[in-house]
């Protein structure tokens, strides 16, 4: 046996081990039943209002998810998501995506920011909230803020000390496991992260069930959202999605899609970042 094959084999055998390795995947999973504790942070539907800010909420929704459960719940805060649109992209209604969120998240650090007039976090949501459907081409979306380093009065820390970061992007692979797969073992590893759909012009009609996209639809645009599990109904295979349109919409906030087809382009761009906890602020 040559060196070179031989290494080749080892190398085999150690993918075999890591896959072997993994956690069993169970027919149905929700993040909120595995970490009780962050329950309350990870049901949590927020609501971008008419701001084309999908890619910034979906990502601070599921950062916010992974603080709280790599903390084991110590730490539950809600990221902020103006921040990230006004100071890692390009403005609001640019339509930028959740890697460039993760990664100015890694790079620079996000600070904590509730809802609109919650009062609450470093820098809180300034778009009002609306149980409307986002008009992707309408010249009204709020078109974001100066990029701002300071947090709003009367909050009781300063902005340096009020900042979370992220540790690395998490690669997604289907070379020795399905994309679908990887997606799984990731979500039950750290907790919900981003997923960038397409969204048609069906989907404001569908309000409950599992969505499959009807015959003749158009295209609307792309849309940022955060999974949180997945489940099987009446032998259909779906995963189970919290969207930013309030807790109004489709079924109380979440919504469910057709899994394993690549159905609306959502098992083709999924996005998560971890946490870095050598550098929590508290």
């Amino acid at each position: 046996m040559s060196a070179g094959f031989a290494f080749f084999v080892i190398l085999a055998l150690v993918a075999q081990l890591v896959l072997t390795s993994l956690d069993p995947i169970p027919e149905s999973f929700e993040a909120a039943e595995k970490w009780p504790e962050c329950a309350d942070v990870i049901n949590h539907i927020w609501n971008q209002g008419q701001c084309n800010s999908c890619w910034a909420v979906a990502t601070a929704g599921a950062i916010s998810d992974r603080i709280c459960i790599a903390t084991k719940g110590r730490i539950k805060v809600n990221i902020s998501a103006i921040h990230m649109v006004d100071c890692d992209g390009k403005g609001c209604g640019c339509g930028d995506y959740p890697l460039k969120g993760e990664q100015g998240f890694i790079k620079h650090g996000l600070p904590t920011g509730g809802d609109y007039h919650s009062n609450q976090g470093c820098q809180p949501y300034p778009v009002a909230m609306s149980d409307e459907i986002l008009d992707f081409k309408s010249a009204q979306l709020f078109q974001g803020t100066q990029c701002s380093f300071k947090c709003r009065p009367g909050y009781n820390r300063t902005y340096e000390e009020d900042l979370f970061f992220g540790k690395e992007v998490v690669s997604f692979t289907a070379k020795n496991d399905s994309l679908v797969e990887s997606m799984q073992h990731e979500l039950m590893k750290n907790g919900p992260f981003t997923i960038t759909m397409i969204i048609y012009s069906d989907f404001g009609q569908y309000n409950h069930g599992i969505y499959r996209p009807g015959p003749n639809v158009t295209k609307s645009g792309y849309h940022a959202v955060r999974l949180i599990g997945w489940g099987v109904e009446n032998g259909t295979k779906f995963w189970r999605v919290a969207n930013s349109w309030g807790p109004n919409n489709k079924e109380h906030g979440f919504f469910r899609i057709v899994r394993g087809i690549n159905c609306a382009e959502f098992e083709q761009y999924p996005s998560a970042v971890t946490i870095d906890t050598d550098r929590l602020p508290w």
